[in-house]
């Protein structure tokens, strides 16, 4: 009987560590996860306080290129959430620091296509020959 309650209580402990940091991973939240450059990201950091953190800083992913966001507006309180608005300005891949512990998702920017391209590619310019 012993090691039936053992095994329990460390089935509990392992599901109860795993709930928990699945459930705060999940709360520091970018979206959308793919952008183009000049669309908007929207950053949520979740809180009880009403006072606001201080702004997340921007980080590369990895090492892949890094990207680049400008703050548009923010941070305001929306239910439990603060809410940062950031438009991206440079492809690469980024994510979103509070402090040292938390961070979001992985924010993939992609480059526009110019208009110009269309053209470029009916008349044959940018092929090799």
């Amino acid at each position: 009987m012993k090691k039936l309650y053992t095994i329990l209580i460390s089935l509990l402990f392992v599901v109860s560590v795993f709930g928990i940091a699945s459930a705060f991973a999940l709360l520091f939240t970018a979206t959308p996860n793919n952008v183009a450059v000049g669309e908007l990201i929207t950053v949520y950091y979740p809180s009880e306080s009403q006072t606001p953190p201080d702004d997340p800083t921007i980080e590369a992913s990895g090492t892949l290129v890094k990207g680049g966001a400008y703050k548009v507006s923010g941070p305001t309180k929306t239910g439990n959430n603060f809410v940062y608005t950031y438009r991206a300005k440079q492809p690469g891949t980024i994510y979103f620091k509070f402090g040292n512990e938390y961070r979001t998702n992985d924010v993939s920017i992609t480059p526009k296509p110019h208009p110009m391209k269309a053209f470029m590619d009916i008349l044959g310019f940018g092929k090799k020959k």
